[in-house]
């Protein structure tokens, strides 16, 4: 947890695996209608949930926390040597 945020930092291969990954975030944003900060910097991705509403964290954020795991050990997990797990 950073600033009662959920944060989550990815290292990637190269710029464009981690410009997919982005999409694919934004994806699922879209789809769950819940949007997070999405920090890209060359080949680091960071993603950062909270409601602004309850100036916190919630559920949803959970939620979505869980599906960006996921897209990371589906696509990017077995690539990656500098992997960095979810903190909350």
């Amino acid at each position: 947890m950073e600033n009662n945020a959920l944060v989550r930092m990815q290292t990637f291969p190269n710029y464009l695996d981690a410009l997919e990954f982005v999409y694919q975030v934004g994806h699922a944003a879209e789809t769950e209608d819940h949007h997070p900060d999405i920090f890209m910097n060359y080949k680091r991705v960071t993603v950062k949930y909270w409601t602004h509403r309850a100036n916190g964290i919630t559920e949803l954020d959970f939620k979505m926390a869980g599906i960006v795991e996921k897209l990371v050990m589906k696509n990017y997990h077995e690539r990656d040597t500098k992997n960095q797990t979810l903190t909350a």
